[in-house]
């Protein structure tokens, strides 16, 4: 399993625009998560956070196993992500990947994707 946490930071004066991304994802929940399977995702968290007068995304991923094996499906939910990640984050400000010391799940969780991992 690969359990990640990254650090972008977000482009000044886009705060309302990561609003309305925020709420897109939100109203098109089950469109974003068919993405997933392509991807090896089983779990995404995003995370806003306001440090030393800057906004940044904290984005939390459990996933596959899998040496960058990203599927490049051309559709609606992955166009508008692009979108909206060339608009509002900040490319100057290197992105900071965090992984786990120690991940914990349940016993069914960790069955359960033990066996979809096979």
């Amino acid at each position: 399993m690969n359990v990640e946490l990254t650090k972008v930071r977000i482009k000044d004066g886009k705060s309302e625009r990561v609003d309305d991304w925020f709420e897109y994802i939100n109203e098109t929940r089950e469109d974003v998560a068919l993405t997933f399977a392509g991807d090896r995702v089983f779990v995404e968290s995003m995370f806003r956070v306001s440090e030393e007068e800057s906004e940044f995304i904290y984005w939390y991923t459990l996933a596959a196993d899998v040496e960058d094996e990203t599927v490049t499906d051309e559709n609606n939910v992955d166009r508008i992500h692009l979108d909206f990640w060339n608009e509002c984050i900040d490319k100057r400000y290197r992105p900071r990947n965090y992984n786990a010391n120690v991940s914990l799940y349940s016993h069914a969780i960790y069955k359960y994707l033990q066996k979809d991992n096979k």
